[in-house]
């Protein structure tokens, strides 16, 4: 019971945020915002899929903690975030219409669950015809979604929550804006070529500047977020052997993981018997486990140079 008061809530505390939000109307919408659009459109997607597969199997628990988190994650926690513009600041029309529209789909996927709430809510996001209710709307019919779009901004996302990690550990506060680098790879360019992934990143992490590099630099703190490894330059004495004990803890836990597939890519009856798109998601996640184990390493024997 005290979960579903805080979901209502959260539901609530979302509403009045997207319907206080001031417009202008000369603003056109930025990178950041067309980007965090695009992500939960297909989020949305890889839902209903998800909801599809749980339902035909009579998983109505299971379909209903991936609403949740969903809802209370991706939409409320991080979407919303995405898109607020600054303080002081006022927010695009076309951003709060795409807003509107996916709150209004949320409202449709969470219908069976929660139907008094949604339909509130459906009603108080924008005016609706008579004979337009949630009850009546319809989720659109989803076949696919943008793998690659979700995982770039999973890897955004990582990377904000290591740098604001780094940032309590050592004493900093969330307001100093830090200047961040990543080491120049195949992954790392796709990834910041993205429109708005590098300026979504400076927002989100509070940055005051993000590049990448050729070399690594000195005196900085470190982390490796995907199979790349990442930079935040502080104005703090570091203390070399934390960063030692940490980076050994990670490669630990890698270990672990590649061990762990391994056994099962040499499991004959699991490589003969299972889908070709099962063994090739295992294979990428032990070249994946390898390139960070060796990034690791290097990391290890630079911080042990430096002890």
């Amino acid at each position: 019971c005290e979960n579903g008061r805080n979901f209502c809530n959260k539901i609530w505390n979302a509403l009045r945020l997207v319907k206080g939000f001031e417009i202008d109307q000369s603003k056109q919408q930025d990178e950041i915002s067309g980007l965090a659009v695009q992500w939960m459109h297909e989020k949305l997607k890889s839902l209903q899929l998800e909801l599809k597969k749980n339902f035909e199997a009579y998983r109505l628990s299971e379909a209903m903690m991936n609403i949740y988190s969903l809802v209370w994650t991706d939409f409320c926690s991080w979407y919303l975030e995405m898109i607020k513009p600054a303080f002081g600041e006022k927010i695009d029309q076309k951003t709060v219409d795409d807003t509107i529209e996916i709150f209004s789909s949320i409202c449709t996927i969470l219908h069976p669950f929660m139907p008094f709430i949604t339909e509130e809510v459906w009603h108080h996001l924008k005016e609706r015809s008579e004979g337009e209710d949630c009850m009546m709307s319809l989720s659109a019919n989803v076949e696919t979604y943008d793998k690659e779009l979700l995982g770039s901004l999973e890897t955004v996302k990582d990377v904000v929550s290591k740098i604001r990690d780094l940032k309590n550990q050592h004493g900093i506060k969330m307001k100093e804006a830090l200047e961040s680098s990543v080491m120049n790879s195949s992954t790392s360019k796709a990834l910041f070529d993205r429109s708005g992934a590098k300026e979504m990143l400076i927002k989100l992490a509070n940055l005051s500047g993000f590049t990448l590099i050729e070399e690594k630099p000195a005196n900085q703190l470190s982390f490796v977020s995907g199979t790349d490894e990442y930079f935040v330059a502080v104005e703090i004495e570091i203390n070399v052997e934390e960063e030692l004990a940490k980076a050994e803890e990670e490669l630990k836990y890698q270990q672990g993981f590649l061990n762990s597939v391994m056994k099962k890519l040499g499991n004959e009856r699991f490589v003969a018997g299972a889908p070709e798109a099962v063994v090739a998601k295992e294979r990428k996640k032990q070249q994946d486990a390898e390139e960070r184990i060796s990034i690791l390493e290097k990391m290890i024997e630079d911080l042990k140079g430096r002890v």
